[in-house]
């Protein structure tokens, strides 16, 4: 029915057009990212941190926190760094996108 020709060209369309759709899907317009977080639950965070030594990290006394669809951390430690996002990467089709859909590469 089809010769070579005409199969390898099929092909390459059909791998062209997921492609395609993969981009589009990527940088399709979204809703704002909510980067809101209700503090009023969470324990004290340590007051600084500094470039020389760290991020400065604490133990914290905390019970679990709800993040929202049914997911629960428990929060163990308390960080601040200070730092420059490098990178960032946002997530849609994955489990946890709902709780975490943004990823930073911090330096």
């Amino acid at each position: 029915m089809f010769d070579d020709g005409a199969k390898m060209m099929l092909f390459f369309a059909g791998v062209a057009a997921v492609v395609l759709s993969m981009a589009a899907e990527q940088n399709a317009p979204r809703e704002a990212l909510s980067t809101d977080v209700n503090t009023a639950g969470l324990p004290a965070l340590p007051l600084a941190a500094d470039l020389v030594s760290g991020p400065a990290q604490a133990s914290v006394s905390s019970g679990p926190v709800a993040l929202g669809d049914g997911f629960e951390a428990e929060l163990l430690y308390g960080y601040v760094l200070e730092g420059r996002a490098v990178t960032r990467r946002e997530f849609r089709t994955d489990a946890t996108s709902s709780i975490s859909p943004l990823d930073l590469g911090i330096v």
